[in-house]
């Protein structure tokens, strides 16, 4: 069995960070205000925009609302929504079990890695990578 890093993170029970929900197997970002927050070409975005008909987009949300668009949810996988909740403390994610105060770093990759058994591997290179400087969509 998988488990997470050894780096400790505080809660974020105080803070104000864009509110994630896990839902079967990805993780969703539904407020509008936490879509363009997080999806900001000019500060590297995240996530995949999905609009009403579950289509992607891969506009920004801005160039999205200019074009008269709608987005309705953000998606962000796995591997990207644990990075900005547990190294950059810019997302709460909530499970089922964990109620308003967002999950723990430990019951996310439990979760994550019950969801996808690739997930540690996917996160090992997503860190790899992102510690080298690229920029991982």
């Amino acid at each position: 069995s998988s488990s997470p890093p050894s780096r400790s993170f505080d809660n974020m029970a105080g803070l104000s960070a864009p509110v994630a929900a896990f839902e079967g197997g990805q993780v969703v970002v539904r407020r509008q205000e936490h879509v363009r927050a997080l999806n900001r070409w000019e500060h590297g975005a995240h996530g995949e925009l999905v609009t009403s008909d579950g289509a992607f987009t891969p506009v920004s949300h801005r160039a999205a609302a200019a074009e008269g668009a709608d987005p309705c949810w953000l998606q962000l996988g796995l591997t990207e929504a644990y990075h900005l909740a547990f190294v950059q403390n810019r997302l709460r994610i909530l499970l089922a079990a964990s109620a308003g105060d967002g999950a723990t770093a430990g019951d996310c990759w439990v979760a994550f890695c019950q969801s996808s058994a690739r997930f540690p591997h996917e996160y090992a290179a997503y860190q790899r990578l992102i510690s080298d400087g690229w920029r991982v969509r």
